[in-house]
């Protein structure tokens, strides 16, 4: 299975835009790495900002688990390049202006933290199957277009729509987030739902309850797909029960 920690995830994306064409527009080079619409100016901004975030979660990551100071310096020299990446995602201008930014230092960095990563964790994250997330995509749909057509309050409806779009979102930038994206994502419809568990009695909206327990169920193969501690996946499995739904296989 494929490692898909955090620094994984980043070294990946560093190595894929390495690896790009040098007289593409450097907005396309990410937007190519990253799988999203570079003609989009909103789409990009939103890319950069968590790329960046990432950039900053496993520089914050490292400096935990090195105990060596040189070697802290050394990481956070070279992580102030991969920083700086991220306010290229909006120009025209030639991967080989920043290309260079990905020099031998970077690499070595990564590839050293990704290592050291992995000694030290016990239970890294893996990338879940493609089907899996696909049937958590379809699932997170049917949710929707329930939502959307059903008889729920307007404001209610509005809410729950933003929440499963939020799912999607997170699904469309799992090479960014990982789990948690998405498992934040499910947490804030969760959340809604069990606090609306009135106006959601499962006797007049046993639809919606059957399109939720589909997705909830999608989103626990993903999790077990990616190799997440169990008390994860118990934890989602007693949420479930508590507004009368049974994850089953």
């Amino acid at each position: 299975m494929e490692d898909f920690s955090p620094i994984a995830r980043l070294n990946r994306i560093i190595t894929d835009a390495k690896g790009c064409n040098r007289t593409f527009p450097t907005k396309r080079v990410w937007g190519k790495v990253l799988d999203f619409d570079y003609s989009d100016r909103v789409e990009i901004y939103e890319h950069s900002v968590e790329f960046y975030s990432l950039v900053q979660y496993v520089e914050n990551t490292l400096g935990v688990l090195v105990q060596d100071q040189v070697t802290r310096d050394l990481y956070e020299k070279e992580f102030e390049k991969l920083k700086a990446l991220a306010f290229t995602f909006l120009t025209n201008e030639k991967w080989n202006s920043y290309h260079a930014k990905i020099d031998e230092g970077v690499l070595l960095s990564l590839n050293m933290g990704k290592a050291l990563y992995n000694s030290l964790v016990d239970k890294s994250e893996k990338r879940a199957g493609d089907e899996y997330l696909l049937k958590l995509r379809e699932a997170a749909e049917e949710l929707f277009g329930n939502i959307l057509h059903s008889d729920l309050p307007r404001d209610l409806r509005l809410k729950l729509c933003g929440d499963v779009i939020r799912i999607k979102k997170a699904l469309s930038r799992y090479e960014l987030h990982g789990l948690d994206g998405i498992e934040e994502a499910v947490s804030t419809l969760g959340g809604r739902v069990g606090l609306h568990t009135t106006e959601l009695d499962k006797s007049k909206f046993s639809d919606f309850h059957a399109k939720l327990n589909d997705m909830l169920h999608a989103y626990i193969k993903v999790a077990e797909a990616a190799n997440v501690t169990t008390s994860l996946i118990e934890n989602m499995g007693k949420f479930a029960r508590s507004i009368g739904l049974n994850i089953g296989d």
